[in-house]
């Protein structure tokens, strides 16, 4: 079993060529990268993932989406998502149990439903930024609340896209489909 982050030697497994190979797809770029304090190159399995999964390699794999939203929501944000171009949907309701979930295997997409000021959790939602491992994460809050109540909350420096939901709205999917994570 393979977690969210895979060595050059698992990587070059997964693409079926040669560790030397892996190394050169990771040196030139192809497959994004970093190295432990070690040395040793580490990359995300999603990056391998995607590789695989193209035809077009310019052509990213579907995003992986974590929802945070009160479980009464969960049915309509996972129906929402599968409209659209997802890979996989895991929806919690408790932050921490989302936190937890995001070590296992690191999203690429969190979309927070935020019906309060109080469930925009800007604490939360900071110290996710400080993880280097979610540098890569998209935030995107949806919420009925105004602009301004967001970004009041919200400092710009978590990068946060919004969604801005009203009580009309029966069909999530279109106002997702506009954010680039989800094209």
């Amino acid at each position: 079993m393979y977690s969210s982050i895979i060595t050059t030697a698992q990587a070059a497994k997964l693409l079926g060529v040669s560790p030397r190979t892996a190394q050169l797809w990771i040196e030139s770029g192809e497959i994004p990268s970093w190295k432990t304090p070690g040395g040793h190159r580490r990359v995300f399995l999603s990056d391998v993932l995607s590789l695989l999964a193209c035809v077009d390699p310019g052509q990213p794999a579907p995003p992986v989406v974590c929802v945070l939203a009160d479980e009464r929501r969960h049915a309509m944000w996972t129906g929402a998502l599968k409209r659209l171009r997802v890979g996989s949907i895991a929806c919690f309701d408790d932050p921490i149990a989302a936190a937890v979930a995001m070590g296992a295997a690191v999203p690429e997409v969190l979309l927070v439903h935020a019906e309060t000021a109080d469930d925009l959790r800007p604490a939360f939602l900071t110290s996710l930024r400080a993880v280097r491992l979610l540098d890569r994460l998209r935030i995107v809050v949806a919420t009925h609340l105004s602009p301004e109540v967001v970004h009041k909350l919200l400092v710009p420096a978590l990068a946060c896209e919004t969604v801005q939901l009203d009580e009309s709205t029966v069909d999530l999917a279109p106002n997702l489909g506009g954010l680039s994570c989800f094209r």
